[in-house]
């Protein structure tokens, strides 16, 4: 058996690079044009300000900058209590400009990362315990013991940055990005696991750990201890996100018992971020978009076979030629998951034979929507 192992699917690729500045003429608005980056993301940008400019850094939708820089100074009124502010993607005049470019001086070279050198740092989600007050879960949770089987931590990349690792026409799958929690769920050694994207979770908090004799021993007062302790264990017991989400959905726990040590990755979502799907305050539900067997990830075909009596998240095209434009326009629309009245988040693609790069990592990746970054992000 394979020890218990969660390395990151890919490395961080959260850059700040030096791209070329090339003008094209804004279709809208004789005041804007338009840069294209990485032959992937459009940005706008005042024409009279960049006559003569042919390099830029490129500061990506969800970095956070320093106001208090003069790059960036031009945000203060964007900014937090502490200085900061998020890059979003916005629509100008009908063209959605994805982040900002900020002048460089010549010695910068084209490729660069100048994400510390400007400061720029990653914006991170809320955390599980900061999304607590959203739904009737304990989302944090306490960590559960892991597996003894290979398994990793879900991240994808964008696919506007990467989609130079498809060839035009390459047969490509392409399914629903849904807005929630990662989740994944296998079971193993007689024990049924369930997991955020980061660690495994008990079903419900654990106090057995707590003792009058530990609470006094930390210098709390006998009688104060008992108390706690009393409090404590009468206190209900609120089932975790992950778990909830399990016993929500049939036939998961039956599919995991009947292939023990196949991991299933999907989403948990409904009362957990900003898109519903339709789902009433407390309710949550749960479809899977990946399938792991002995370390390794089975083809979308072959998943959706195997896992016929999962629900999966929606999916918009089975094996169409591989085109930019096309799968881009995929990530915009309304959801088609069952049920929700809004715009889908966005979509994921990937081969339908599973590759590695050998510098990314997994070729599969996220394209989020325009449309929801402007209103959601």
């Amino acid at each position: 058996m394979l020890a218990t192992l969660e390395p990151e699917t890919k490395k961080s690729t959260h850059r700040v690079e030096v791209v070329p500045v090339v003008l094209e003429k804004h279709p809208n608005a004789d005041s804007l044009s338009v840069v294209n980056v990485f032959g992937g993301y459009t940005c706008c940008v005042k024409t009279a300000d960049w006559h003569g400019i042919t390099k830029a850094a490129y500061i990506p939708p969800d970095s956070v900058v320093d106001v208090r820089r003069p790059e960036f100074a031009f945000l203060a009124d964007q900014a937090k209590g502490d200085g900061t502010a998020r890059i979003k993607a916005k629509k100008l005049r009908g063209v959605v400009s994805f982040g900002l470019l900020v002048p460089l001086p010549a010695i910068a070279n084209v490729g660069d990362d100048l994400a510390d050198a400007l400061g720029v740092t990653h914006y991170e989600p809320p955390t599980e315990q900061e999304r607590a007050g959203r739904n009737n879960f304990v989302t944090g949770g306490e960590a559960a013991e892991q597996p003894k089987l290979f398994t990793v931590k879900y991240d994808l990349d964008a696919f506007r940055r990467y989609h130079r690792l498809f060839t035009p026409g390459e047969p490509v799958f392409v399914t629903e990005k849904i807005d929630g929690a990662n989740a994944r769920y296998v079971y193993q050694d007689g024990q049924m696991h369930c997991g955020s994207r980061t660690e495994w979770k008990k079903e419900y908090p654990s106090y057995d750990h707590l003792t009058v004799e530990s609470l006094t021993a930390q210098g709390m007062d006998a009688n104060k201890a008992s108390e706690v302790i009393e409090r404590l264990q009468s206190k209900p017991k609120t089932i975790n996100l992950w778990w909830a989400a399990l016993h929500a959905t049939p036939g998961l726990e039956k599919f995991c018992r009947d292939n023990p040590g196949v991991i299933v990755y999907g989403e948990v979502f409904g009362y957990v971020q900003k898109l519903r799907y339709g789902h009433k305050p407390g309710t949550v539900s749960f479809a899977a978009f990946d399938l792991m067997r002995d370390g390794h990830w089975l083809n979308p075909h072959e998943a959706r076979e195997l896992g016929k009596s999962l629900p999966w998240v929606p999916l918009l095209a089975g094996g169409m030629p591989f085109d930019f434009d096309a799968i881009t326009a995929l990530a915009e629309g309304p959801s088609q998951w069952p049920g929700a009245d809004h715009i889908r988040e966005g979509c994921v693609v990937k081969p339908l034979v599973e590759r590695r790069d050998p510098h990314i990592g997994r070729v599969c990746f996220k394209c989020v929507g325009g449309a929801y970054l402007e209103k959601y992000r």
